[in-house]
């Protein structure tokens, strides 16, 4: 498991929101791209999941009434049911294993009868275990092999094979890529509104100061005259744009004092350790996190749908 998936698995547990999780990934130097496909992937995961067990489960209950009825309408015993179709069982629980406990495998699953198919026609022909003794092996190893690949073929199609690999690909709508440019000139706009506010020459704050910690309005801006043009067009240039908007947004997750140095700021709540988001949320109604958090997922959204083009 990577780190990253396992310290949002970790956080989570915790009962840490999902902000404070991608706040302390940022800081980390994690990318907001790889935050959110991981998040993603393990709440995609826990919905599969649960459809995977179910269908495991059911696989595995039918297979053993399949078996008591067998049993019935054969008068023969369960026990030698069972043995006859033990390679079966086994490669089912194989297959089951592999999918719960080590999914990057299950490419290969195809194999798992194997090695008990031919334990089976080991003990049945060459070593002579009485137990098979009187059994029709040949019918028995054909009917084990059916029922074997069927297990593979039936849980492959139910999806459970697929684990994470499978991806829709949908279709980039223009409509989708102007409302992502709108949305991050929306939220840039406001996290500098609310930075202006703080700030203010009043608490301490300066010109200077501020346009060290504001979104670069240029970056938006330019980002926003690129769509009329048609941004599949300028798809270099764009994504330049948006990674600059990252960049200026993941300042904000710095440490106030290492980016702005010491600064005696009146009538601010304002700690040692406080990030300059941090600031900005004590000292502002506006719902500051949110903006941040919107402008980074559109950011994220923006550059996704460009490389469909």
């Amino acid at each position: 498991m990577s780190r990253i998936k396992a310290y949002i698995k970790n956080m989570q547990k915790r009962g840490a929101s999902h902000s404070l999780i991608k706040q302390n990934l940022l800081k980390k130097g994690y990318h907001i791209d790889e935050i959110n496909s991981t998040t993603k992937k393990i709440h995609g995961k826990r919905v599969k999941n649960l459809f995977n067990k179910l269908t495991l489960g059911v696989v595995l209950i039918a297979f053993f009434f399949f078996l008591i009825y067998l049993s019935i309408t054969t008068n023969s015993e369960l026990v030698m049911v069972l043995t006859g179709f033990f390679p079966s069982f086994l490669s089912l629980v194989g297959i089951i294993l592999i999918l719960e406990h080590y999914i990057e495998f299950r490419k290969f699953i195809w194999l798992v009868p194997i090695p008990f198919l031919i334990i089976f026609f080991y003990i049945g022909y060459i070593a002579n275990v009485p137990i098979l003794q009187g059994m029709e092996l040949n019918e028995l190893i054909i009917l084990n092999i059916i029922f074997s690949y069927i297990f593979v073929v039936i849980l492959g199609f139910v999806g459970v094979l697929k684990g994470e690999d499978f991806i829709e690909k949908l279709p980039v709508e223009n409509k989708n890529v102007q409302e992502h440019v709108y949305s991050i000139e929306e939220k840039c706009e406001a996290i500098n509104r609310v930075i202006g506010r703080v700030f203010k020459n009043k608490s301490g704050g300066t010109a200077v100061l501020r346009t060290k910690i504001k979104i670069n309005k240029s970056s938006y801006n330019e980002l926003s005259l690129m769509l009329q043009e048609g941004l599949e067009k300028n798809k270099e240039k764009v994504f330049f744009l948006v990674n600059s908007i990252e960049e200026d947004l993941k300042k904000l997750l710095k440490n106030h004092i290492d980016l702005l140095g010491y600064t005696q700021y009146e009538g601010l709540s304002v700690k040692k350790d406080d990030s300059v988001l941090n600031i900005l949320i004590k000292n502002d109604k506006d719902p500051i996190q949110r903006y941040f958090d919107s402008a980074l997922e559109f950011c994220y959204k923006l550059k996704s749908d460009l490389r469909s083009y």
